[in-house]
């Protein structure tokens, strides 16, 4: 499976998606913010939103399948931020 990403001006926007989704969000996100007139109907205004493939997405899809797949254990990280230690999760204190 390939993962896709949607960039603009070489910054990611949205990551982890099909091409599908990527080209509809692509559409969508420049729309929105041209009008409403679309990806590859408007004049050039020094924004480039660009579909790209995802290439650390698809990285760390493949480690954790290989994990996965051989039966390991998978390690998941958690961040918690809060203003206040007493808001924070008890079980994430640790």
């Amino acid at each position: 499976m390939t993962f896709w990403k949607v960039t603009l001006n070489g910054h990611p926007l949205r990551r982890w998606m099909t091409r599908e989704e990527a080209d509809a969000f692509a559409e969508r996100w420049q729309g929105s913010h041209s009008e409403g007139r679309g990806l590859l109907k408007i004049k050039d205004r020094g924004d480039h939103v660009e579909v790209k493939p995802d290439t650390d997405a698809n990285k760390e899809f493949d480690e954790r399948y290989k994990v996965a797949k051989a039966g390991d254990r998978q390690k998941v990280v958690y961040e918690q931020y809060v203003d206040n230690l007493a808001d924070a999760d008890p079980a994430m204190k640790e």
